[in-house]
């Protein structure tokens, strides 16, 4: 469906993942899920849209052998409404660029993705 965004730099793996997210422009918080997830960013659905360039903060819950969250700083890159029949909220796919993201925590998302990818 999105072929261009199927050319990454970074592999993406389809998977649902607990997301918390600030909208440092607006002082916004919203808790979601991943629609997908890749070392060098997410894909998250939301009930609202956030403009592109938007600086967020992001913590990540991956469902691998550790408890903790994975805490940076992202970019919002995208957002498409996506609209459903006979539903009364649009809701937003938004992709977001991780920004200050520590090496550590980007191999830890890289390893999750390989383990899933078996």
């Amino acid at each position: 469906m999105w072929q261009s965004f199927d050319q990454r730099k970074f592999p993406r793996l389809k998977v649902g993942c607990d997301v918390s997210l600030e909208d440092k422009n607006n002082r916004s918080f919203f808790s979601s899920e991943t629609e997908n997830i890749g070392p060098g960013g997410v894909c998250i659905y939301l009930n609202k849209s956030i403009p592109p360039y938007s600086p967020v903060n992001v913590k990540l819950k991956i469902r691998d052998q550790s408890s903790d969250e994975l805490e940076c700083t992202g970019k919002v890159v995208w957002c498409i409404q996506n609209k459903t029949l006979n539903q009364p909220v649009s809701r937003y796919d938004i992709g977001i660029e991780f920004q200050n993201i520590s090496a550590e925590d980007r191999e830890r998302i890289r390893r999750f993705i390989l383990a899933r990818n078996v």
